[in-house]
């Protein structure tokens, strides 16, 4: 959410945006992962002028509506899976 949508796909390498979809689809959103997975071919998506910022934005929030959604998830993931995360290195 840092520096929106298009920030994403113009500053993301193409390994670094397949990890993010994956890391979205591992927390159970889906449809965020299909939302990054089409953005390549979508008009609204691959356009980065003022009005494409706020749709794609728009699109994004309503998915994401701010951090503390992704906290909340990633929370719930973790107490399901805890297993599935590396230990805390505690020195």
């Amino acid at each position: 959410m840092n520096g929106g949508v298009h920030h994403a796909l113009k500053c993301l390498q193409p390994t670094e945006l397949s990890a993010a979809v994956e890391g979205y689809a591992y927390f159970g959103f889906d449809d965020v992962a299909a939302f990054f997975r089409g953005a390549v071919n979508d008009p609204v998506l691959s356009t980065w002028t003022d009005s494409t910022e706020v749709e794609a934005t728009r699109r994004y929030a309503r998915m994401v509506p701010d951090d503390s959604h992704l906290v909340r998830r990633f929370e719930e993931v973790f107490r399901e899976r805890a297993d599935q995360f590396a230990p805390l290195d505690v020195a």
